[in-house]
């Protein structure tokens, strides 16, 4: 499965046999569009005022980023 590209999402999807709706090969399937961005924005705010707290710690997050970064092969 590849998404992309990420806006408007779609997926292009691979079968070696026919499987419900999709043909044997390649295929293309627009996904509905999602507030996807607008969603992220509420829980940030929700969280800045205090609401809940952040689904990740600051550690969890840089640990995730300097793990990306390792696998392009950047030194960290």
């Amino acid at each position: 499965i590849i998404l992309s590209p990420l806006e408007p999402p779609e997926a292009t999807l691979a079968f070696r046999d026919p499987h419900g709706e999709f043909p044997k090969g390649v295929s293309e399937k627009k996904l509905p569009d999602l507030d996807r961005h607008i969603l992220d924005f509420q829980d940030l705010a929700a969280c800045i005022r205090g609401e809940k707290e952040f689904a990740y710690s600051k550690e969890h997050d840089y640990i995730v980023q300097e793990t990306i970064l390792r696998a392009c092969g950047v030194e960290v």
